[in-house]
Order: structure tokens, then C-alpha cells, then sequence
């Protein structure tokens, strides 16, 4: 049996899983804050259900991974997979980023777990090459290669990436001097992005990034069609880098607020626009809506 966890900068979820599959029923979301660590998370998720102990543990972690230790980007959690194997009775540990554990999620995610953003977006991931994106506590980028019902995941670190400069040139027309406080991807497309724009946007604070990127008042639904343009242009750049002829897949709280409503039409209308470079037809862009779907990823993980 396998312990699969999916570890975000503010959210744990955990699971049990068998023979690349989840297990129904076993699937637990936890507050990082409520526990010391991600130890004493899984010692406490496994007494809770019972279970015995695991073969394995596969572990997506929102930040960089390398040479079998972790740690969070956005919260003071790390990660030594021989120091977990050590407390989990030699459990084979295998670290991963969020990001890479949501690429190898693509075969495997059920035709409900993804929504359409744009035109000829409907089909299911196939053969060749994909992106994930995801927008949430942070922001990082996952390139993937498709075939035969399998995926090759390629890491990066895109969230630090700089600004690129048809973010920069939107913000600045809109925000001014205060554009200088977004110097990276994640520092603008992260949920501490959207509420520092919306701060600049209107001089207000308050609430929670996907409650601003979706709330029904003028202010907010102009901020709303604003941040959807951004994500958009970033998107045409991310098209031109990763070339994701099967698809560019977003994951994350932040890109599904502003990708599920009506603000979704103003990042088609940046993202469909006409490319200097001519390119070959792509998928289009998919919405992932899977709670689940990186704990998919870790469970069907070689």
C-alpha cells in the first residue's frame, strides 16, 4: 500500500492508494498550520484510518525538489525522504514536485476532472506534449510529455522566473510605480498577487484571493476581467516557450476562480489573439477540477 500526499503552501491532502489507484473513501484534507510537520501529519493521517503501515510514500510538495530532500516555498515545512523512511518503518519515499505529481495526473484523471477555458479545449489529453500551470498559494509550471498513456514530467522552478514584459507593460498602465513590487511571475500570480494588485487597483484590502476574483460588485468584476487579461498574456508566453500541442492544462484556487466565470472571456480574447511567429495547431486550454488530481499523480507514479 502506498501513503500519497499533496502538500500546498496553506493545504495537506492525503490519501491511500493501491496498484496506481486511489483508494475510495481515504482521501483527508488537513491545515498545514494545525501540525508541526508533514511527520506528524502522516503519523496522525495513518492512525486515524487504521491503516498499516505503507510500502511507500509518494509525496508532491509545493516547492523545490532535489537529491531526496524538500521543502515548502510557502510555509516552514521541509522534507528528507531517508529521515520519513527512517519513521515510517523503511517505507520506500519518493519526493516530487506539486507540479510534476499533476503532469503524471493527466492520463489519469477521469473526462469530469478537467472543464474547458477555450475553443477546442474539450478533448482529453492525447500523444505529445502538455503544460500544467498552476495558480495558487504560489506559481509554477510543469512541461510533459504524453505517449501511450504515459507521462515523462520535466521540472523547473517558473515561479521565479521575471515578469515577463506584456505583464509589465499592463500592470504599469494600470498601477503605475506600484507595477515595481511584481518583479516575478509568482509575485504577480500567486494569491499574494492578486490581492496586492486589487490593493493597488482600489486602494482596499481584505478577503480571500478567490473571493476577490469573484465577487459581483463593479470593482471587483473589473479587477476580475483585469487579472484574466494578465493571466492571458502570460499564457501566450507560455504557449511560445512550452509549445503544449496537447493541451495547457491550469490547476490551482487562483486559476479556477478566474478561469471558471465570466472573466474567463477576457483571457480568451488575449490568449486567442494573433501570434507574431506562426505556430501549429494546439489543444487549447483546459481547467484541471480534480481536488484530487496530484494525489492521481503520486498514486500512478511508477
Amino acid at each position: 500500500m502506498r501513503l500519497v500526499a499533496d502538500i500546498g503552501g496553506t493545504n495537506a491532502r492525503l490519501a491511500l492508494a493501491q496498484d496506481g489507484c486511489l483508494l475510495p473513501g481515504t482521501s483527508q484534507s488537513f491545515r498545514n498550520t494545525e501540525h508541526r510537520g508533514f511527520a506528524d501529519l502522516a503519523a496522525h493521517y495513518l492512525s486515524g484510518t487504521g491503516a498499516a503501515a505503507p510500502d511507500s510514500m509518494v509525496i508532491a510538495v509545493a516547492g523545490p525538489v532535489g537529491a531526496g530532500r524538500a521543502r515548502l516555498t510557502n510555509h516552514d515545512w521541509s522534507f528528507d525522504a531517508a529521515d520519513l523512511s527512517r519513521r515510517f518503518g523503511g517505507a520506500g519515499v519518493t519526493l516530487l514536485n506539486d507540479l510534476t505529481a499533476l503532469g503524471h495526473a493527466l492520463p489519469a484523471l477521469p473526462a469530469d476532472g478537467f472543464g474547458p477555458v477555450t475553443p477546442g479545449a474539450g478533448r482529453a489529453a492525447s500523444d505529445g506534449q502538455a503544460l500544467v500551470a498552476g495558480i495558487g498559494t504560489g506559481f509554477n509550471v510543469c512541461s510533459v510529455m504524453l505517449a501511450g498513456g504515459a507521462a515523462r514530467c520535466m521540472r523547473a522552478e517558473f515561479g521565479h522566473v521575471s515578469l515577463p514584459g506584456s505583464v509589465g507593460r499592463e500592470l504599469r498602465a494600470r498601477i503605475g510605480a506600484a507595477t515595481d513590487a511584481f518583479a516575478t511571475v509568482e509575485e504577480c500570480f500567486s494569491g499574494a498577487g492578486v490581492s496586492a494588485i486589487f490593493a493597488a487597483m482600489t486602494g482596499r484590502s481584505g478577503g480571500t484571493p478567490e473571493t476577490l476574483l469573484s465577487a459581483k460588485g463593479p470593482d471587483a468584476v473589473e479587477f476580475a476581467d483585469f487579472y484574466a487579461r494578465l493571466v492571458g498574456h502570460l499564457a501566450r508566453d507560455l504557449l511560445m516557450a512550452f509549445m503544449p500541442e496537447a493541451g495547457l492544462y491550469f490547476a490551482g484556487s487562483v486559476a479556477r476562480a478566474v478561469l471558471s466565470g465570466p472573466s474567463a472571456a477576457r483571457f480568451a480574447e488575449v490568449y486567442s489573439a494573433p501570434t507574431g511567429v506562426p505556430l501549429p495547431d494546439m489543444a487549447g486550454v483546459r481547467l484541471i477540477l480534480d481536488d484530487r488530481a496530484a494525489l492521481r499523480g503520486c498514486a500512478a507514479l511508477p
